[in-house]
């Protein structure tokens, strides 16, 4: 992960929710941010992983996402992508079922 830029936290909202039937099947909680608005963390209750969603905006203008358990161990790191591959880069790590795609 480049050093993390401050980001418009309402902005990253909007492209999560994009998607609104999604982002609800992950049960999402526990928004947070930091002071300087470097990263955004939630909590996620999916069915392929229970915890925690780190959303970093690099030095790049793209977005890093850390998937971590409620441990704070980090399972997966998904690096450098644009505003409309966010929601669903998530999705498929955290409750993403293949048999339900249209």
């Amino acid at each position: 992960m480049d050093s993390s830029r401050q980001q418009e936290i309402d902005q990253t909202m909007y492209y999560l929710k994009a998607n609104q039937p999604r982002f609800g099947s992950w049960a999402p909680s526990s928004f947070n941010t930091n002071k300087n608005k470097t990263l955004l963390r939630f909590f996620v209750r999916g069915r392929h992983h229970t915890g925690y969603v780190f959303i970093f905006l690099n030095g790049g203008d793209l977005f890093d996402v850390w998937i971590a358990t409620t441990n704070g161990n980090i399972r997966h790191e998904i690096n450098d992508l644009y505003n409309d591959q966010l929601a669903e880069s998530i999705d498929k790590k955290i409750e993403y079922i293949p048999e339900y795609a249209g």
